[in-house]
């Protein structure tokens, strides 16, 4: 009867190590399943940055461009106007 009981723990043992087993393997796999979307996150940020430098780039062109552009207007410091003011133009009269 000693040995029977024995055997018995030994398959309670060996089921409990199986359950174990089972459950560890499920912790695995969601792990696993979390350092996936992990990564995912870290490209998709990745691209974003990629992006948005790329973005940042372009518009620094931009700006120089700009800047190019408005450089050649000259202002008056004077604090008067530089172009003579014209007399407001009458309506042309037409024959009715």
């Amino acid at each position: 009867q000693k040995i029977v009981a024995s055997a018995q723990e030994v398959a309670g043992m060996i089921q409990s190590i199986a359950a174990a087993a089972e459950e560890q393997s499920a912790a695995s796999e969601q792990v696993s399943q979390g350092v996936d979307s992990i990564a995912s996150v870290t490209r998709q940020a990745s691209q974003g940055a990629s992006q948005a430098s790329a973005a940042v780039s372009d518009l620094s062109v931009k700006a120089e461009q700009l800047q190019a552009l408005v450089s050649r207007f000259k202002l008056d410091t004077t604090g008067q106007d530089s172009l003579p003011a014209t007399p407001p133009q009458q309506p042309i009269k037409t024959a009715a």
